[in-house]
């Protein structure tokens, strides 16, 4: 036994003859670190998992133990070796854990996960995928050397992360190709996620004896849902900013859903709430764009995945799945795809309206300062007019004090009013007449300016033709 990478963008195709392939596909048993458990997968020294079979489910709420799971294990090897081709198998093991989260440890011991490894045909090389928060999907073959050196795959073996946010389940799941028996391993941090995907499995059961590649389909059953809902929460809240701005239509938003958020809208009335608000909103649209472009990608993987499968089983001379199951498969995917796609296309509609409100909050508060400095700028003009009306008075009234000048009364007062006009009327004339010439030098500037550019730009222009 042995195994061949590929990636979910690679065709399979068979190895020419006369490749020593031993030297490099050997069996499980006896290539060394094969089986071996990543020490980056992070395990428990307990085991906590749960098996279904579709065939015998009366017994799938059984929380099994290393022993239990070892000797299930072992069943599940001698069944896909011995079950009749007209009776395809399908086993679906189920453990709690996120290996790429701290401290979230994957309740499966390491001597259970080898074994699993192993029932899995699943090279450790791959198991990176564990360790990180990053979706992933991918498949690769398994050949069977000592039986068919020569031979087409015996298995394919199909691994992805699949995200919700931070709740993403991980799977690893092998196709027989003799009878499209499947053993499959999810896992998962969240065991509302593994219940509901035993439940669709159940439910499913007898598309699952048709195919095992419907199992893909119930993956999207049960997370486009949470895409769809997370993403109308965001949708919902930049709905909300622009309402609290006045920057979309009154009929947007329906009566009932203002009386639900009045609260909401009032407090996204400050304009520094808003901008939090409003950027804490993008980041979450740029994960959920994420999200959405991996569950494009993992549709089109999902179809792949069928046509390797099937050409696969044509190569060792298999008969073809039948068509309206052909076309059941590939119509359910497709309608995921088409549904992914017009999420991802209103979210980008969502991310445009967002930056948008964004650049308009910013102009707001820009505004908001504006008017405070023009307000403060004409407080200071007011102060300025005092100073200038008053200067002239405080300056005549020091001379007057220092006894400069010794005048009667009659001629005195006359002369100090008459004096203090003048001034002002000399200082005022003087602010008045320097405001006025700035100005007309301002005016006398701009045409040159504008001149000057339209000169760049002819230049410019000229030097594009000629490019």
């Amino acid at each position: 036994m042995a195994d061949s990478s590929r990636d979910s963008t690679t065709t399979l195709h068979e190895e020419p003859e006369g490749i020593a392939l031993d030297s490099v596909f050997r069996s499980a048993s006896t290539i060394p670190g094969y089986n071996l458990v990543d020490p980056r997968v992070q395990s428990s020294s307990t085991t906590q998992a749960m098996c279904l079979d579709i065939n015998n489910p009366e017994k799938t709420n059984e929380t099994l133990d290393e022993s239990s799971l070892l000797q299930k294990l072992e069943t599940i090897d001698f069944t896909l070796a011995t079950a009749p081709a007209e009776k395809p198998q399908f086993f679906l093991i189920t453990s709690m854990g996120d290996p790429s989260v701290e401290c979230n440890f994957l309740e499966i011991s390491p001597n259970s996960l080898e074994k699993l490894y192993h029932t899995l045909r699943f090279r450790n090389d791959y198991s990176s995928f564990y360790t990180t928060r990053l979706f992933h999907c991918s498949y690769h073959s398994h050949y069977d050397i000592d039986a068919d050196p020569s031979g087409p795959p015996t298995s394919i073996i199909i691994v992805f992360r699949c995200p919700r946010n931070s709740r993403c389940i991980s799977c690893i799941m092998r196709v027989q190709l003799a009878d499209r028996s499947s053993v499959i391993f999810l896992c998962g941090p969240n065991p509302h996620d593994l219940d509901e995907m035993r439940t669709l499995c159940i439910q499913k059961s007898d598309l699952l004896r048709v195919h095992p590649l419907y199992f893909l389909t119930l993956i999207s059953d049960q997370r486009y849902p949470l895409w769809a809902s997370s993403f109308a929460g965001l949708w919902l809240e930049v709905v909300v900013a622009e309402t609290a701005t006045g920057m979309n239509r009154p009929d947007w938003m329906t009566t009932v859903l203002k009386q639900q958020i009045p609260d909401r809208i009032q407090a996204l009335s400050d304009t520094d709430i808003l901008l939090y608000q409003l950027h804490a909103t993008n980041t979450e649209l740029c994960q959920c764009d994420t999200v959405m472009s991996f569950a494009v990608k993992y549709g089109n993987f999902c179809l792949q995945a069928f046509d390797v499968v099937e050409s696969s089983r044509e190569r060792r001379g298999h008969l073809p799945l039948p068509v309206r199951y052909k076309s059941d498969l590939k119509d359910k995917i497709g309608f995921y795809i088409e549904m992914y796609e017009g999420v991802r296309s209103k979210l980008s509609e969502v991310k445009e309206r967002i930056r948008g409100q964004i650049n308009v909050s910013i102009s707001l508060i820009a505004q908001r300062d504006s008017k405070t400095n023009l307000e403060n700028s004409r407080s200071m003009k007011t102060i300025a007019v005092m100073t200038l009306a008053f200067l002239p008075l405080t300056l005549v009234n020091s001379i007057w004090s220092a006894n400069l000048f010794h005048l009667d009364n009659a001629t005195n007062w006359k002369l100090f009013v008459g004096l203090s006009v003048a001034l002002t009327i000399i200082v005022f004339s003087c602010w008045w007449l320097y405001i006025y010439i700035s100005r007309r030098r301002r005016d006398a500037r701009l045409p040159r300016l504008v001149k000057d550019l339209e000169f760049e730009l002819s230049d410019v222009g000229s030097v594009q033709n000629l490019v």
